[in-house]
């Protein structure tokens, strides 16, 4: 007779999705399907939006409108890390990671929203160019001042600089670099809070420790294949 434990015994094994055919295939898809995912708990709250409390130093650091720029180099960031990632087992534990990081993060928005106080950092055009001006403005138009924390900006390019931890040693220090360089922006285009950096930190850290940790990745399961036709 098999016991409870047996029974009710969590699966540790997961398939392996990505290949080299469809890798190309799965990686948009999937940074589509969270980025709509994001944008719907953006705008959509379940409950009034809270205001956490803003530290002496977040008061201290000014708003630096031309770190928009390196605040938004964190797609291009998700997309190389995800491109130089040449093995395919790391590969398949960075998409569950990332797909989970941004399941867990976004259940987080939905139950416990969070805003940041952008009208006391106003966009003034004499301050800055004219192309970061509409930039900035264009960006504060499309995006609401909420899903603070975690921060999904830190999270994402944290579990993507991870991914490459197996490669060539230029790689990782590069892309932890960039991470930590991007984590700095979300404070200076005053988009996050400090505690939303260690926030989105420990969120990249518990969903590594997970899928690159726990899990095991069963080879012998028949890879999702996408085909076309024509």
């Amino acid at each position: 007779m098999p016991s409870i434990r047996n029974t009710f015994q969590i699966p540790r094994t997961l398939p392996l999705l990505v290949t080299e055919h469809n890798k190309y295939n799965l990686g948009p898809i999937a940074l589509i399907a969270v980025g709509a995912l994001y944008m719907f708990t953006n705008h959509f709250q379940s409950s009034p939006l809270a205001l956490l409390e803003m530290t002496t130093l977040d008061r201290l650091i000014p708003l630096i409108p031309e770190t928009i720029w390196l605040y938004h180099s964190d797609i291009p960031l998700m997309i190389l890390a995800y491109v130089l990632c040449r093995d395919l087992l790391a590969l398949n534990k960075f998409l569950y990671s990332f797909v989970a990081l941004h399941v867990l993060s976004n259940v987080i928005f939905v139950f416990w929203p969070t805003t940041y106080p952008r009208e006391e950092f106003p966009l003034i055009a004499g301050a800055m160019d004219s192309w970061t001006y509409a930039f900035f403005s264009y960006f504060r138009g499309i995006e609401t001042a909420s899903n603070c924390f975690p921060s999904l900006h830190v999270g994402s390019v944290f579990i993507s600089a991870f991914a490459l931890f197996g490669e060539k040693r230029w790689k990782p220090v590069v892309f932890v670099l960039w991470a930590i360089a991007v984590s700095l922006s979300t404070l200076t285009t005053k988009q996050h809070y400090i505690q939303d950096i260690f926030g989105g930190l420990f969120m990249a850290v518990f969903v590594y420790g997970i899928f690159f940790r726990a899990f095991n990745y069963n080879k012998a399961t028949e890879p999702m294949e996408f085909k076309t036709t024509g």
